[in-house]
């Protein structure tokens, strides 16, 4: 069963992100949203394993001015791809 992880917090949280890295599972998916993004910045995140799928809601990342400086793993997607995503895998966690 596959779940996408729907990650909010900004990265000063480091507990929240590293509950939600060890919950992670082979197909899985991690979004970043809202201030979520800025901690798509973390380089660390390049080393997780490939079998994780990385996402960040674009309109988020622009607001914040980050477009250039998120990692080539992560795929930016809009709001309508997100639903889709949340439609893909089996289930959803928010981390709120």
């Amino acid at each position: 069963m596959t779940t996408l992880h729907i990650f909010n917090k900004p990265p000063s949280d480091i507990a929240s992100l590293q509950d939600c890295l060890r919950c992670l599972q082979e197909g899985d998916g991690l979004i970043f949203i809202e201030d979520g993004v800025y901690t798509a910045l973390n380089p660390s995140l390049e080393s997780l394993p490939s079998h994780v799928s990385l996402y960040s809601l674009a309109p988020d990342v622009a607001a914040r001015g980050l477009p250039e400086r998120l990692s080539k793993e992560i795929e930016l997607v809009d709001d309508a791809s997100f639903v889709r995503l949340c439609c893909q895998f089996d289930k959803s966690i928010s981390w709120f």
